[in-house]
């Protein structure tokens, strides 16, 4: 991968009137997508996260337990033309973050594991996959369409009927085979044996206990899937409280979207910076996949051509305890010739 952009999308757009128009990436007409949209001006809003093999008139929350909801007038395409609809708000920025798929013309259900899929779409190039699949209530696996084991993977029930839970849960490379978290809580890591089977993800395979939260019987699930890539990283650091040494976390990579989340100790946010945002260091202005809130702070982290700085002590980025990390749409530090991601 030499360019960031073949793969990962992201931009800001200012709301104006009932509809406003932006510009797509070529890909779009070609390939399967996740879209995800956030306002980071004005009063607070949801999360909208949709996707293409759903349609893009669907959207779940990060920050709710809420089913799957219709509205065409969130977001919609023609050709590489955006519309965001009047369901936004007139005179709010939103950011917005798109990740590339597979081929539209290569989405099928997936028979690799003992769960048929009813569609998944994988890019084996970033690493990033999406699928939809019917619960079984049983333990199982499912086919994710990449060709390396996920370290981050995303879990939701979309339906409303039936018993099992509809937090957008998630595995991430840093826990335990057992463990689990909310995106849309500030809790710790949980331990549960029968939500991931105790079973980390393989190289073709996400595994599924009988838990409805990640495989209610007869429940329609939806599930987003990532792996380290030259454009994506994941993984953990341990914190240290200083405000001036804090930890370096390096990801062989200038991350454009990273996100950190405390795993052992509750009562800490789930909490992104973006350079879309702020293209300069540091970057202070933290936005949370747990809450409605808008971007804000005043200390935070430094964006490095390799990975990223911890410049604060607030305790959802940098106490004395463990975090697991993600980064999205890198510029990797060499394309084997003379491109590099320079420091900020």
């Amino acid at each position: 991968i030499i360019n960031p952009d073949d793969h990962f999308h992201s931009q800001i757009v200012a709301k104006s009137g009932t509809t406003t128009t932006f510009t797509l990436p070529d890909w779009i007409t070609t390939y399967e997508y996740l879209i995800i949209i956030k306002n980071i001006s004005g009063s607070v809003e949801k999360w909208y996260w949709l996707n293409s093999l759903r349609g893009v008139n669907k959207y779940i929350s990060s920050n709710a337990t809420t089913a799957e909801t219709t509205d065409a007038n969130v977001y919609s395409r023609s050709g590489t033309t955006g519309t965001l609809g009047s369901t936004l708000t007139s005179g709010k920025n939103y950011l917005i973050e798109i990740h590339k798929a597979g081929l539209a013309s290569e989405t099928a259900s997936n028979e690799e594991g003992s769960i048929n899929s009813a569609s998944t779409s994988a890019n084996i190039v970033s690493g990033f996959s999406l699928g939809l699949h019917t619960g079984s209530g049983a333990n199982g696996t499912i086919g994710h369409g990449l060709t390396s084991a996920p370290e981050f993977t995303i879990f939701k029930k979309r339906d409303a009927g039936g018993p099992g839970a509809r937090d957008p849960i998630s595995w991430h490379v840093g826990l335990s085979t057992t463990g689990y978290l909310k995106l849309n809580s500030t809790n710790e890591a949980k331990s549960n044996a029968t939500i991931w089977n105790s079973t980390a993800p393989s190289s073709t395979l996400l595994s599924v206990g009988s838990n409805g939260s990640s495989n209610d019987s007869s429940g329609s699930m939806l599930s987003y899937s990532w792996h380290s890539s030259p454009i994506q990283s994941f993984g953990s650091y341990e914190g240290n409280g200083s405000a001036t040494e804090g930890p370096f976390i390096s990801m062989g990579m200038s991350p454009n979207h990273v996100f950190h989340k405390c795993i052992d100790s509750s009562g800490k946010n789930w909490t992104s910076l973006s350079r879309t945002i702020e293209p300069s260091n540091p970057a202070v202005l933290q936005f949370q996949f747990d809450l409605t809130a808008i971007p804000a702070g005043s200390t935070g982290v430094d964006l490095l051509s390799n990975g990223d700085k911890i410049r604060t002590t607030s305790g959802n980025l940098n106490d004395a305890v463990t975090y697991i990390y993600g980064a999205w749409g890198g510029q990797p530090m060499t394309d084997g010739s003379t491109t590099q991601s320079k420091a900020k």
